[in-house]
């Protein structure tokens, strides 16, 4: 799992303070949770909510399914976004999937996603 570094203003101490944090860690909920909560209240109260997608680039499998799951917690109406590899595991989070050029999606799941 991918230690990821964030920066934020600390205004208390007037200077850029950096958390490392991985997904899934209780410090990377803390950072990200109150962001997502308040993205979606604003992005509802303009009504841009339905057409808005959180876009991921692709990490690690558990990288990705522990921020699915954090996005989810905060709304599970967020829709997703996400450009890669086909995924079985996350395919159903999944509201934009862009695979990479030369694979393809089974049969039943392309069906199921065109309609």
């Amino acid at each position: 799992m991918r230690i990821i570094i964030f920066d934020y203003y600390d205004v208390a101490s007037n200077s850029i303070k950096f958390v490392n944090g991985k997904p899934g860690a209780k410090l990377y909920q803390d950072y990200w949770m109150p962001f997502l909560t308040d993205f979606a209240r604003h992005l509802k109260s303009k009504g841009w909510f339905e057409k808005t997608t959180i876009a991921m680039d692709e990490r690690s499998m558990e990288d990705m399914q522990q921020a699915i799951k954090l996005i989810k917690h905060s709304d599970p109406n967020y829709k997703i976004s996400l450009a890669g590899n086909y995924h079985p595991e996350i395919e159903a989070d999944i509201y934009d999937y862009c695979i990479a050029f030369g694979q393809e999606f089974p049969e039943k799941i392309k069906e199921r996603r065109e309609k």
